[in-house]
Parts: C-alpha cells; sequence; structure tokens
C-alpha cells in the first residue's frame, strides 16, 4: 500500500492506517510506503530560524518538479521500494488521497511507482485517489502513461473521475474517501444543527488555505 501515510497531513495518516488495517484484517500481508514523502514529516511550531525557512520555500518554488524528483525523490522512493520489498509482492495498491495532482512531484513520484512495479511484473490497484483537475499537456501524459498500466482504478469523488477518464479513457469506480467508510455508522436521529470536524492541522490550513488567513470565525479545538 504506498500513499502519503508519511506526511504532516493528519488525513493522509488516518488513511495510510485505515487501509493497512482493514487489508491485515482481510488476512493479507500489508507493507506500507511513502508515496513521495517517505519518512516520517513533523510540524515545526516554532521555528525561529525565519530566513532559512523562507529561502527553502523559494527554493522549491523556483525549481522545477522533474529536477526536484531526479535529485531528491527518485532516490527516497528507491529505497522505499527495496524496504517494502516490491519485487515479491502479489500487488501495488496506490491510495489514497490527492495523489494526481499538478505541479508537484507528484506527477513523476506516480509514474515511477507504476514504471517499477510493471519491471517487477506486480499488478497495479488504484483506490480512493483525488485528481487535480487544471493538468497541463505533459502531467496528463505522464498520468495517461501509468494509468494505462492499472488493472483497476477507483476515484473518492464524481469530478476526479469524470476528469482522469477523459485523460485515460477508462472506466472508473467511485466510493467515498475510505477514511470515511471504513466504520458502518449506525443509524441516529435527525439533527438539525449538525458540526462536522475535519482532521486537519490549524498551522497546515493557515499557511496553504486562504480561508484559513481571512475567516475570524474559523474554531479550532
Amino acid at each position: 500500500v504506498v500513499n502519503q501515510c508519511y506526511s504532516d497531513n493528519i488525513g493522509d495518516k488516518l488513511i495510510g492506517e485505515i487501509l493497512f488495517d482493514y487489508l491485515k484484517n482481510q488476512k493479507y500481508h500489508v507493507n506500507l510506503a511513502g508515496y513521495a514523502q517517505t519518512s516520517q514529516q513533523d510540524i515545526i511550531y516554532n521555528n525561529r530560524n525565519k530566513v532559512w525557512k523562507n529561502l527553502k520555500k523559494i527554493s522549491k518554488r523556483i525549481c522545477p518538479e522533474i529536477i526536484k524528483f531526479i535529485l531528491i525523490y527518485r532516490k527516497k522512493i528507491n529505497n522505499e521500494i527495496k524496504k517494502s520489498n516490491l519485487k515479491e509482492a502479489d500487488a501495488l495498491l496506490l491510495g489514497g488521497g490527492q495523489l494526481l495532482k499538478h505541479k508537484s512531484v507528484f506527477t513523476y513520484c506516480f509514474y515511477y511507482w507504476t514504471k517499477k512495479a510493471v519491471e517487477y511484473n506486480v499488478p497495479i490497484y488504484i483506490h480512493g485517489i483525488g485528481v487535480d483537475t487544471n493538468l497541463n499537456m505533459i502531467e496528463k501524459r505522464l498520468y495517461h502513461s501509468g494509468l494505462k498500466k492499472v488493472r483497476y482504478i477507483n476515484c473518492r469523488d464524481k469530478v476526479s473521475a469524470k476528469y482522469l477518464k477523459i485523460i485515460c479513457g477508462r472506466n472508473i469506480s467511485v466510493s467515498p474517501d475510505i477514511a470515511f467508510t471504513y466504520h458502518k455508522l449506525k443509524e441516529t436521529k435527525k439533527i438539525k444543527n449538525n458540526l462536522i470536524i475535519m482532521p486537519y492541522n490549524y498551522y497546515i490550513a493557515k499557511t496553504n488555505f486562504i480561508f484559513f488567513k481571512n475567516n475570524i470565525q474559523t474554531a479550532c479545538i
């Protein structure tokens, strides 16, 4: 099972754990591997070295994704492939999460994971992924190259499935994110006022989403 289980995103961690536990309960021997982030990523709340932090952000922004992949991520994935013993696997399951992204090293990570699985004659399955709907021509070609090697594709939302079908010309199934469907919920009485709690770190949200910067009514727990 390959996904972003080592990232500092709590939702990605939850997806990795649930897939691992579910397959293990089905009597499969499961190895969990990182898709791009292959080591535990922790949030640094009090980073005093703001100059170094800003320089890292700038370098990440201006460095092309293919260069970042060649210099950093290819080696990481090769190590992850050896550690998880992909050669001896009966299947490679990619998912869930937003793994097919625009302007991201994820494009090359996806292509590389599928390429190595084909080399080792390991069947590939995709489950519960989300897709950015603004992919450029190069990204579409790279994703198409990887997707044509996949036996089964499942998306977590209809928009992703529709967009991905245009790219690869394949039938794609849709089911809700596994993080919300692992346990069957008991029926409850209808409640007029509902509160949705999302497992997302506030500091990451504040960095990445304008909504959290401008909306003073956002509640944090």
